[in-house]
C-alpha cells in the first residue's frame, strides 16, 4: 500500500516540475497583407539619365507598428531598381518606375514589398512596380526633358503577404498619454488632391543655373511642373550674386523672373555639370 503512495506522490512530483519547466507560450505578431510602408528617395533621379537596372535606394520614413510593437525601423533601407517605360521618343514625356523588392523587418525578418495597395492573385511582375506619372501622387517634376524624382521624394510601398512574427523579439512602441490605443498596422492614408503648377523660370541675363529644392533641374529660361506645395528655387551664373527665392505653387501657372546682380566671387560659379548625375542630360 505504501508503493502505492510513494508512487502517487513521484508522479506528482514529476508533474508539477515538468509544467514549471514549460516555456510560456509566446505571444504573435501579424503583418498584414497591404500593410503600407513609407518610403523617402535618399537621392534625386531623372527619367532623361536613369539606367535600366540602376539601384535606387530609399529608406522607411515613418515607423510601422502592429499593436505596441514596432515592426519597421525608420531609416531601414530598402532597394529598387529602374524600370523605363513608355515611348522613348523625343518629344514624349519620359515615364519610368521602381522595381521595389523588400526591406527587414526589425527582428531581421525580410519582408516583400509591392507597389499596389491591391493583392494580386498570380506572379504579376508589374505588382512590384511603383510607377511614376505626372497625373498622380506623388507627383515628380516634369520639365521638357523628362521627369526627376527629387531627393526626399515620399513614395508607399505595400507589405506583400500576411506575416506572423514573435512578439518578443520587436521593441515596444512609445505611446503618449493622449494617444490612441492601437489595434492594429498603420491604416492607409488617403492621397490628398494635389493641382500641379507650371513654372516659367526667366532670368536677365539668361543662362543661370537653376536648383529647385537644392536639385540642379537646367539653365533658364526654363518650363518645369512641380506639385503644390513650398518650392525653393535658387539660380547662380558666373559673374553675378547668388539669387533664391521661395514660392507657393497651387495650381495653374506661374512666372519667375530673377534679376542677377553683378559681383560673383572672381566671377566663378560651381557648375552641375562637374559632376556626372545630370550632366549627360542637361549639361550637354
Amino acid at each position: 500500500m505504501w508503493r502505492c503512495s510513494f508512487l502517487l506522490s513521484l508522479a506528482s512530483v514529476l508533474s508539477c516540475a515538468l509544467l514549471a519547466q514549460t516555456p510560456e507560450a509566446s505571444s504573435t505578431l501579424k503583418l498584414a497583407d497591404g500593410t503600407p510602408v513609407k518610403l523617402r528617395m535618399t537621392e534625386t533621379v531623372s527619367s532623361a539619365d536613369a539606367r535600366e537596372g540602376e539601384v535606387v535606394q530609399l529608406e522607411v520614413a515613418e515607423e510601422v507598428f502592429v499593436g505596441d510593437s514596432i515592426v519597421i525601423v525608420p531609416g531601414t533601407t530598402a532597394s529598387a531598381t529602374v524600370v523605363r517605360m513608355g515611348s522613348r521618343k523625343k518629344k514624349a514625356p519620359h515615364q519610368f518606375a521602381l522595381n521595389i523588392d523588400s526591406l527587414n523587418l526589425a527582428d531581421g525578418t525580410k519582408a516583400l514589398l509591392r507597389g499596389s495597395s491591391e493583392k494580386t492573385q498570380t506572379k504579376d511582375s508589374k505588382s512590384k512596380l511603383l510607377i511614376f506619372t505626372p497625373s498622380s501622387p506623388p507627383y515628380p517634376v516634369l520639365s521638357d526633358q523628362g521627369m526627376i524624382l527629387l531627393k526626399d521624394t515620399k513614395v508607399t510601398a505595400y507589405v506583400s503577404g500576411d506575416l506572423v512574427l514573435d512578439e518578443k523579439h520587436f521593441p515596444p512602441r512609445k505611446k503618449s498619454p493622449d494617444s490612441a490605443e492601437a489595434t492594429g498596422p498603420v491604416p492607409a492614408e488617403t492621397p490628398v488632391p494635389s493641382q500641379p503648377t507650371e513654372l516659367n523660370i526667366f532670368s536677365e541675363p539668361f543662362g543661370a543655373e537653376i536648383d529647385l529644392d537644392g536639385a540642379f533641374i537646367g539653365n533658364t529660361p526654363f518650363r518645369v511642373v512641380v506639385p503644390s506645395g513650398q518650392h525653393l528655387i535658387s539660380l547662380r551664373l558666373a559673374g553675378y550674386g547668388p539669387w533664391k527665392k521661395m514660392i507657393s505653387a497651387a495650381g495653374g501657372s506661374l512666372e519667375v523672373d530673377a534679376n542677377l546682380s553683378p559681383g560673383g566671387i572672381n566671377g566663378d560659379v560651381v557648375s552641375h555639370c562637374s559632376t556626372p548625375d545630370l550632366c549627360r542630360f542637361f549639361c550637354e
